[in-house]
């Protein structure tokens, strides 16, 4: 076996940090689209036209759904589906599904100034959690659970580049 390649999936610069954020994980080619859907709560409703089709697994995204929330099950009434995070309450709006990517690892880099940062379900502070300098040598590689980790500064900001690992 040769040696391990990464593939490029995608950068994100988070310049505001003043509070616990999360990363925005890349996702691949889109499979659905549907307008006039309604959010509320973890429930979608497709509605209007519908192109692709929506499926589990699949990133959901568009106005009031967060970050990194996916496609987990079909509801209970046809054409709806249950999501993995809490949307908030919208009508008429247009939701896309994409692909979800595997990302095997991230290079991360703060910038300006320190950066605290967690992975373990608890957000970090301002002086609570792993310190992250602008002075380190190497940049951060971290390959634990890129959904989990969060990072906050009072005047820093961070530089992402996500990989996948191939052949």
């Amino acid at each position: 076996m040769g040696p391990l390649r990464a593939a490029p999936l995608g950068f994100q610069q988070i310049t505001s940090l003043s509070s616990a954020v999360g990363l925005t994980l890349p996702y691949g080619v889109q499979q659905a689209s549907g307008t006039s859907c309604n959010l509320s709560g973890k429930v979608l409703t497709v509605g209007g036209t519908v192109t692709g089709a929506f499926g589990v697994g699949q990133v959901a995204v568009g106005t009031g759904i967060p970050a990194n929330t996916y496609i987990l099950s079909p509801g209970s009434v046809a054409g709806t589906w249950n999501l993995s995070n809490s949307a908030s309450s919208e009508t008429g709006e247009t939701v896309t599904g994409y692909a979800q990517v595997e990302v095997d690892f991230a290079i991360i880099r703060a910038t300006v100034a320190t950066v605290y940062w967690r992975d373990d379900g608890t957000a970090p502070t301002g002086t609570v959690g792993m310190a992250m300098l602008t002075t380190d040598v190497q940049p951060f590689d971290y390959y634990g659970d890129l959904g989990a980790i969060q990072f906050i500064s009072a005047s820093g900001a961070i530089s992402v580049s996500y990989y996948k690992l191939v052949g």
